[in-house]
């Protein structure tokens, strides 16, 4: 490789880690909240949560606060205990489906 690409290499790494590093301060902080019947983060309410992806040990959530962009979470399962995780996790499973008190709509069924 030639030095002046190795330069341009190493300048665009400095440059992005830096934009990363500053998006990162800029992280959303709060507290997620489950209380049975809706998510709560930052003590108001969320209209949408959506479990982007469940890796077992790693959650990505889009949480949709109205007109807002979403406010995106990344949630690791660190030291504590493993049933917190795992209720946390069941409480994203529960909150993603329809209540079951109201009925499904009615499907056609195709020739």
């Amino acid at each position: 490789m030639a030095p002046w690409m190795a330069a341009v290499h190493l300048l665009l790494t400095v440059v992005l880690a830096a934009l990363a590093a500053l998006q990162w301060g800029r992280s959303p902080q709060g507290r997620l909240r489950w209380d049975g019947e809706q998510w709560w983060w930052a003590d108001a309410p969320v209209p949408r949560l959506r479990c982007v992806l469940d890796a077992q040990a790693v959650v990505l959530l889009a949480l949709e606060l109205g007109a807002r962009r979403p406010v995106w979470l990344w949630l690791e399962r660190r030291q504590g205990p493993a049933t917190a995780w795992r209720a946390l996790r069941r409480a994203l499973v529960h909150a993603g489906h329809a209540d079951p008190r109201t009925p499904e709509p009615a499907h056609e069924a195709l020739p």
